[in-house]
């Protein structure tokens, strides 16, 4: 027999609910500053952008989308290990958060850290299966580890849903090129390694402010 629960039961349920995801959101002056901070970067002042992601972040250290902002703006000052570290506190507060495991992967590979850049383009793959971007950079990291299967099941991914947008036709050319070479067959074009055309990326908008972006496509 399947016991019902209690009006007064539900209804307290119901509460703590609201209340746990009240507490989760990020209190309203937070929000403020990384709008503000938001602002700037969009100014393209970087160190007053910085200095409003860590307003907001002080007032709430579980802001995921702020550490993920943050990163953004400190790769942008060059300070590379900095921007891994925001994106790696971002991604540890919400796993969920697509865009900040596509940026970690980016920042990863772009900083010579092949093993960290798969690991972070496979859980963005996850979350987003169709974008063109993550399917590039995850078969690039598993090129540069030696990971030949890997590499070739996402080149392949990425031909398959890239070739019908003539704005990815270059980067096609360059992943079945790529496909060749891994499979023996050589290539007159070469692999390339250049960045390529921006693809699908997706947009994530973060609490209080603009739309966070992916911060390139990736190399093939």
């Amino acid at each position: 027999m399947v016991r019902m629960r209690a009006p007064a039961l539900l209804l307290a349920v119901s509460l703590a609910a609201a209340a746990t995801a009240a507490a989760a959101a990020p209190p309203p002056a937070a929000i403020a500053e990384k709008g503000r901070g938001d602002a700037l970067r969009q100014g393209h002042d970087l160190a007053g952008a910085e200095a409003a992601y860590r307003r907001a972040l002080a007032l709430d250290g579980g802001y995921a989308a702020a550490y993920e902002a943050l990163g953004e703006v400190l790769y942008g000052l060059k300070r590379t290990p900095e921007a891994l570290d925001a994106f790696k506190a971002s991604v540890e507060i919400d796993p969920g958060y697509a865009l900040a495991w596509y940026n970690l992967g980016f920042v990863a590979r772009r900083s010579g850290d092949a093993a960290r850049a798969r690991t972070a383009y496979e859980r963005y793959v996850k979350l987003r299966p169709v974008d063109l971007d993550g399917h590039l950079g995850l078969a690039g990291a598993a090129r540069e580890l030696g990971d030949r299967e890997e590499a070739l099941r996402e080149y392949r991914l990425f031909v398959d849903l890239a070739q019908a947008t003539p704005a990815q036709a270059a980067a096609v050319e360059r992943a079945r090129a790529a496909i060749a070479e891994l499979e023996g067959r050589g290539s007159d074009r070469g692999a390339g390694g250049g960045v390529v055309a921006p693809g699908a990326g997706a947009a994530a908008v973060a609490a209080g402010g603009a739309a966070a972006s992916q911060l390139g496509a990736p190399a093939v």
